[in-house]
């Protein structure tokens, strides 16, 4: 099996950032990961799943997540230079 590394996952099917419960926006974003802390960073890691995550370009990332007591399908966008050490080979 090929390692891959996280940066470079590529699906080939795209995930619905709304809500399909409700007519509202279920989309948040950040200006950077401190932010994306500092608002989401209290919530429960026990009673919540991070399902998927999408690098977008070098600086933005879409996370894909579920808060479990309501089962809202939740998005957050956070772009941000993450500084990342890219590996070749």
């Amino acid at each position: 099996m090929t390692e891959v590394k996280l940066y470079e996952v590529k699906h080939s099917y795209y995930c619905e950032e709304q809500n399909y419960f409700t007519n509202q926006s279920t989309t948040s974003q950040y200006g950077s990961w401190a932010s994306f802390i500092e608002e989401e960073g209290t919530i429960d890691p026990d009673y919540n799943l991070l399902f998927r995550w999408d690098w977008l370009e070098e600086d933005k990332l879409k996370v894909f997540w579920m808060t479990q007591r309501k089962g809202f399908h939740r998005t957050s966008i956070i772009s941000e230079k993450m500084n990342l050490k890219l590996e070749n080979g």
